[in-house]
């Protein structure tokens, strides 16, 4: 194997490499695996190491990481000596500043384990340590404190990445549109925070297929643990099955028997746990009166409303977006939630015409002192919706308050929605969006003035 440096834009003469991995190079982590497996094949000959039943597990390596497990201070000592004495022998050299001790499930301190009980490689004394990150991964000794430490990490660095995304418009308001913006966001910020529950049983489900797919120690220790351990274990692979039955996917004995191919389990595992919590949210959202005016069956994971998509990257088109979002999920501010939130100490009555509780209804399609700017958008909308749905259907819309909402709000509800085409839906989008910005700076502009 040669190599050659490449200096602006200019290869070196090249240079025979005689010993070694290459840096970077695809094959390097298993090269590096072939080379140190004779230690590793020797402590376990040795039964140096843990064990969890017959399945030896004292050596978990990735890449040239290597982690020593042991139950007892002195096997652990005689292991750190042996994997010294190969470095030593195969002339590599072991980092004494990346090697630590840790000691799990001890009530003494790292302190007091450094008094009483002191690890060596060659001369160098290992310090023990409570916590430690290995391979990108906080690990700590502890329990309570290691759960509110690591996930406070987490989310210390989940929040740190979504500010740093602010500059590029992650904020929403007068910046990205929220389609980006998602995808910002479950690209760079939900792999470094805790993640909700769904998104963690989907990455539990596709491990285990890797598992059930290896010919390895975790493939071995999985068979062990399902067929040893009761229900109420907290063995991973227990829970692992749990999660399975959940989503209504084979038993994990059975994965074992038949693992199916990488991309299909993943599409697999991906569609039960989106239907699972689709039909969680759906019904959840049916008796929620806020959302009453939301198409719920257009709502899917991962998939962005209409009235996203049809806004494009312009900020205003965003901005407006944004308004007529609040409204069609209640939260859009008006007197009626004022009074709501203040226990009647605020009256409801509409500030601007002052003849009628100032709610939704009231704002969009009955206030008088805003028919100006309504008008005009009612307008456009029936120049384009009506050559598409008829007259006589344009007619059943406008003869109920309910129905002008739904409209403005989602027409995605409308059986003739699906007769328009994307430009004609785009259309409709903008209008309806351009009629909720305007009522609302109307309404702020009425207020200002009063």
């Amino acid at each position: 194997m040669s190599s050659a440096v490449r200096w602006e834009g200019k290869l070196s003469t090249s240079f025979a490499e005689l010993q070694g991995v290459r840096q970077g190079s695809v094959w390097s982590p298993s090269v590096y695996k072939l080379f140190v497996n004779p230690l590793i094949k020797k402590l376990e000959s040795d039964s140096l190491g843990f064990k969890i039943g017959n399945v030896f597990v004292g050596t978990p390596m990735c890449a040239d990481d290597l982690l020593l497990i042991s139950s007892k201070p002195d096997e652990l000592q005689t292991m750190i000596s042996y994997t010294a004495h190969f470095a030593e022998t195969e002339e590599y050299n072991i980092s004494k500043e990346k090697t630590k001790v840790m000691i799990w499930n001890s009530s003494l301190n790292c302190n007091l384990w450094n008094q009483m009980e002191k690890f060596h490689i060659g001369s160098e004394t290992l310090e023990t340590v409570e916590n430690y990150k290995h391979i990108g991964i906080d690990r700590d000794s502890r329990e309570v404190e290691a759960t509110r430490t690591i996930i406070g990490n987490r989310l210390k660095t989940a929040r740190q990445t979504s500010y740093a995304l602010m500059g590029s418009g992650l904020h929403g308001l007068n910046g990205l549109n929220p389609e980006v913006s998602c995808k910002l966001w479950s690209t760079y910020v939900v792999p470094r925070q805790l993640p909700i529950i769904a998104l963690l049983h989907q990455k539990i489900l596709i491990t285990f297929g890797t598992i059930a797919r290896s010919d390895s120690v975790e493939n071995d220790l999985a068979k062990r643990q399902l067929s040893t351990k009761g229900k109420n274990s907290k063995s991973w692979f227990i829970r692992a099955d749990k999660i399975l039955k959940q989503y209504n996917l084979p038993c994990a004995s059975e994965v074992l028997l038949k693992p199916e191919t990488k991309y299909k389990w993943k599409m697999k595992v991906k569609k039960c746990v989106d239907g699972f919590w689709s039909e969680k949210l759906f019904t959840e959202a049916k008796s929620k009166p806020s959302l009453r005016y939301l198409n719920i069956k257009n709502c899917k994971i991962g998939v962005v409303n209409s009235i996203w998509k049809s806004a494009g990257s312009e900020q205003m088109c965003i901005r407006k977006a944004c308004y007529k979002i609040k409204m069609l999920l209640d939260t859009y501010i008006l007197q009626y939630h004022r009074s709501k939130f203040s226990n009647g100490q605020k009256t409801s009555i509409c500030p601007l015409c002052e003849e009628g509780t100032e709610n939704l209804e009231h704002f969009l399609v009955v206030c008088s002192a805003l028919t100006s700017i309504r008008d005009i958008f009612i307008s456009k909308l029936y120049a384009v919706v009506v050559p598409k749905i008829g007259t006589a259907s344009w007619t059943d819309i406008c003869v109920s308050n309910s129905n002008m909402i739904q409209l403005i709000l989602d027409c995605s509800l409308f059986d003739w929605y699906y007769v328009l085409k994307r430009n004609d839906i785009n259309l409709v989008e903008s209008i309806t969006r351009s009629l909720c910005y305007s009522l609302h700076e109307k309404r702020s502009a009425l207020l200002e003035s009063k």
